[in-house]
């Protein structure tokens, strides 16, 4: 009876880890979780090519018909891939989706968590003192809920 008892309580656990993430399976496996955005901020061009998992909160939203171009505030992600505070950031990013993201659905300060692809390239905005950005092609995205306080 009390292994009965222990194997449902350790079957609960991991079933419930296992659905706390929100990017899929196969990208997880694919991304290598030890590659920070610190590092790829450092040399963006090193790393083309290479599978990442951000969070952060979205700053801008510059949709357009066939591409759309969210610039992000990076954040660190808890464990089931929420972003954490904003003052952990670590810098700024921009993640390209190549379809339409409406700008009242994936708004400023929205929480996003995304899977997606380091560019060849970095981006710089214009007349913003940041330098250039480490840009990101969306393979998934996941919009999380404002905090209640803010909707």
């Amino acid at each position: 009876m009390k292994t009965l008892l222990m194997s449902t309580v350790l079957t609960i656990l991991v079933l419930s880890f296992c659905g706390c993430a929100v990017v899929s399976k196969d990208l997880r496996v694919q991304s290598d979780p030890s590659l920070s955005y610190s590092q790829v901020k450092i040399d963006p061009i090193h790393y083309a090519g290479e599978i990442v998992i951000w969070g952060g909160y979205i700053i801008e939203n510059q949709a357009g018909q066939d591409l759309t171009r969210l610039v992000v505030l990076q954040a660190p992600l808890a464990f089931n891939q929420e972003p954490k505070s904003r003052d952990a950031s670590r810098g700024r990013y921009i993640a390209l989706a190549d379809h339409y993201l409406d700008p009242e659905v994936y708004s400023k300060d929205r929480p996003v968590t995304i899977a997606g692809t380091i560019a060849d390239q970095t981006q710089s905005l214009k007349d913003d003192a940041y330098g250039a950005y480490p840009v990101v092609r969306i393979l998934e995205i996941h919009l999380w809920d404002k905090p209640l306080d803010e909707n």
